[in-house]
């Protein structure tokens, strides 16, 4: 396999250099140094010109997301690769759509990583299994529901205001109060966003917002 040049981007400067001396032990890697740092990535990577970049996050956030579009941005052709813990559905296709190549799982183990680096610098696209399915399952769920709003986005002010507190675990009673509204209309608006977004129950709404990174 010709030689990529490679470049590590990390959150914590140590992981980041464990993973570089991981990386090493491949041959067709022709790799940095050391890690840069991820917050000071617009200081330091902007002279290089690497074929793929692995960025080595933890949970990552929307701070993160951010950080990946400047990276994306500043190198369009560059592959990127996410090593992550999370496995947040919605984080992950937000990162995909900004055009990332791969994204994998800290609990995996070294040799299934190197399969998803051969598969990425291939052209390919990598992603877990299970995490593929949770995708394929969101893909089929929103185009059997063309007309709701799964992301939350056609809710009122008040309405996400209802699902947040919701989300936090408060009874109608307890929204009310917060609210200064009547139990009664609590209830009409938990009605309408179960409508609005496609669910039939209360808990399914609350456990898809909770790992689709809604509200």
């Amino acid at each position: 396999m010709e030689s990529h040049r490679t470049l590590v981007l990390a959150e914590q400067k140590l992981e980041g250099d464990s993973l570089v001396a991981l990386l090493k032990t491949a041959n067709w890697m022709n790799i940095s140094k050391e890690a840069i740092c991820i917050n000071k990535i617009s200081e330091q990577i902007f002279h290089q010109r690497p074929d793929l970049i692995v960025i080595n996050v933890n949970q990552g956030d929307a701070n993160f997301i951010q950080q990946f579009s400047s990276v994306k941005g500043q190198f369009p052709h560059s592959k990127i690769f996410v090593i992550a813990m999370s496995n947040n559905v919605y984080m992950i296709s937000q990162l995909l759509k900004l055009g990332a190549s791969g994204y994998f799982l800290k609990t995996s183990s070294q040799e299934k990583l190197f399969d998803a680096l051969t598969s990425v610098v291939n052209n390919e696209v990598y992603l877990p299994d299970d995490i593929s399915k949770k995708l394929l399952k969101n893909f089929i769920d929103q185009n059997q529901h063309a007309n709701v709003c799964q992301d939350g986005s056609c809710l009122t002010r008040r309405e996400h205001d209802i699902l947040k507190l919701l989300i936090n675990a408060e009874s109608s009673a307890q929204i009310a109060d917060e609210l200064f509204i009547s139990e009664l209309t609590v209830n009409t608006h938990r009605k309408h966003i179960l409508k609005k977004m496609g669910f039939n129950s209360t808990a399914s709404l609350i456990k898809y917002a909770l790992e689709n990174g809604i509200v």
